[in-house]
């Protein structure tokens, strides 16, 4: 060992793990060394002194670097960074620095490397003392993981789904570009809010049912709800997300967001379409039958169920005289002043070319029922503006009020047969049906 190298009681190199390594002068600690490399460089960097465990490492034999060049084995790439690196350092401080290093077989080590300058008095380097540590298995995970990261991050980037992150049940941490055209919103306008915030109030009870219960089991959830634009109307969208928990034991949740909204629009117009009449847009025969076959099936929610059969007296003549427009214009606009005569659960279907049901809900008895009837006659009554004239509006109603067992059949038939008697009596007239037998 050079006479220059390590004079003292011992020489202190710390290691990029903080522990320290204490060379000894006789040298046994080094020779004994059996995974970091220790090193002893002259001052223009060439190999002094070197350890044994350069053989493990790189598959030198310790000999045959003496004298060499320390750059010879910086890989070429690396050579002209840390040749700046060493050429700025101005100091007797602890220096670091991680390359790729080429070993005997030519393969590729990355290292870590500490350094250290040996000053004289004049403050001229005397000397370069350090430690390299192979870190090319954990320098590989890295890379392993940062091109994980990238990846991630390029599909989330060019997704057209919006992609949100954010703590389990507070605020959002990480918005995806593509938030501006599914969600209307500017990634950075979100950051530090509450996704909650921007779903619509009829739609959190069940999105707050379906969170919490991921939250516990830890299952994914798919799920549609409505979120608010800036200028407050609402879109469709589907959501599918799980919660998990970071590196850090952060728990969180991620979401991906995906624009649905022309998607649920024409499910709704399908299912519109097979459930209401393309003219009047009231209920269709089918579905108003069959909603009161449900409600005559429950048990009573607060009151008695009634039903208001109806009949336009003057559609065939309107139809005859002044053409199918004119006769569509009048039923189209007696059903809408019908509708805007009920409350919210009561329901009106159109079963028949002028014929129209009335479901009401919750009446007192017969009486109430017959009232009811009565505010729809005089509402449909009042003459209608067409394009060349007015058009007189009447009905005829029956009204039938159901009794406990009876079926859809029997009460359509009791307010059909009434219906008929308000007609025979000269029309526009509402007349209450007989009782069931």
């Amino acid at each position: 060992m050079p006479s220059g190298f390590l004079r003292g009681a011992a020489t202190v190199i710390e290691a990029e793990r903080q522990d320290v390594v204490v060379i000894p002068d006789d040298g046994r600690f080094v020779s004994h060394h059996a995974s970091d490399i220790v090193f002893h460089g002259t001052p223009d960097a060439r190999v002094a002194w070197i350890s044994p465990s350069v053989t493990e490492v790189l598959g030198f034999d310790p000999d045959e670097l003496l004298g060499r060049s320390t750059a010879e084995l910086v890989h070429p790439d690396d050579r002209d960074r840390v040749g700046g690196l060493v050429a700025s350092w101005t100091d007797d401080g602890i220096h670091h620095y991680r390359a790729r290093f080429l070993a005997a077989d030519g393969a590729v080590r990355w290292m870590d490397v500490t350094v250290r300058a040996v000053r004289g008095s004049e403050h001229e380097v005397t000397a370069w003392v350090g430690a390299a540590r192979d870190v090319t298995a954990e320098h590989r995970a890295l890379e392993l993981l940062r091109e994980s990261e990238r990846r991630y991050r390029l599909l989330a980037d060019s997704s057209t789904d919006a992609v949100l992150l954010s703590n389990t049940d507070t605020d959002l941490v990480w918005v995806s570009p593509a938030a501006r055209e599914v969600l209307g919103w500017d990634a950075e306008q979100l950051l530090g809010l509450r996704a909650s915030d921007f779903i619509h109030p009829d739609d959190m009870a069940h999105v707050a049912e379906q969170v919490g219960r991921s939250a516990e089991t830890g299952a994914p959830v798919r799920l549609r709800y409505r979120w608010c634009q800036p200028d407050g109307s609402y879109r469709w969208v589907e959501a599918g997300g799980r919660p998990f928990v970071d590196d850090e034991g952060v728990p969180r949740r991620v979401v991906h967001l995906r624009d649905i909204d022309d998607q649920v629009r024409m499910e709704q117009e399908l299912d519109f379409r097979a459930t209401h009449d393309h003219l009047t847009g009231l209920l269709n025969r089918g579905e108003v039958l069959g909603r009161l076959a449900a409600l005559l099936r429950e048990p009573s929610d607060g009151g008695a169920l009634a039903v208001a059969y109806l009949d336009l007296d003057t559609f065939k003549h309107v139809n005859d005289t002044r053409g199918h427009a004119a006769g569509d214009a009048l039923l189209r606009e007696t059903a809408a002043r019908i509708l805007a005569c009920l409350r919210g659960d009561d329901l009106v279907g159109r079963i028949g070319g002028d014929e129209l049901l009335v479901v009401l809900r919750r009446v007192r008895d017969a009486a109430d029922a017959a009232g009811v009837a009565e505010k729809l006659r005089l509402r449909a009554r009042e003459p209608l503006a067409l394009d060349d004239g007015h058009v007189a509006s009447t009905v005829s109603v029956g009204v039938a009020l159901a009794t406990a067992g009876e079926t859809v059949d029997s009460l359509l038939a009791r307010s059909d047969r009434a219906m008929y008697r308000a007609k025979e009596a000269g029309g526009d007239a509402a007349a209450v049906a007989e009782e069931a037998p």
